[in-house]
């Protein structure tokens, strides 16, 4: 995934930005874009990355989400509810025999595993691996967007 946008200010330290994302074309004919809000109303996403090569606030950058890090998100996000609802109502069912506990212990798992992502998000957000990195400076921006977090 590779985004281009304009860094806005700086986050923790310099080694973290803050940039600012115009949305696509491709938004307008997404099927989620009434539920999906990214852009908070607006047409722009802002998102951290990792600063690797030092650009400043006004600077457009290329961004870039590493490969395996893509695949790893999209199976915690997707493919571990279906998993923890699969798990539970198998064990549900196989313990009791009936079918309405297998049933119940799927969505108690299905609903746990939504706990155990919230978790695992703020977990991952402190560290580097899931943020996307600063792989290109485009072009030097000026001295208007000079703001740093404290």
């Amino acid at each position: 995934m590779e985004e281009i946008g304009r860094v806005y200010e700086y986050g923790e330290g310099c080694d973290v930005v803050r940039v600012e994302i115009e949305g696509k074309g491709a938004c307008q004919n997404c099927a989620s874009r009434n539920v999906c809000v990214p852009f908070g109303g607006t047409n722009r996403m802002v998102t951290e990355a990792m600063n690797e090569k030092g650009a400043r606030p006004g600077d457009l950058v290329r961004i870039e989400m590493r490969p395996k890090s893509t695949v790893m998100a999209a199976f915690l996000l997707y493919l571990l509810p279906v998993v923890a609802l699969f798990i539970g109502y198998a064990l549900g069912a196989s313990a009791t025999g009936e079918e309405k506990y297998g049933i119940g212990a799927g969505l108690f798992l299905l609903v746990f595993s939504f706990g155990v992502l919230k978790a695992l998000n703020a977990f991952f957000s402190k560290g580097k691996r899931f943020k996307p990195v600063v792989v290109e400076i485009i072009r030097r921006g000026g001295a208007d967007g000079s703001r740093k977090r404290s």
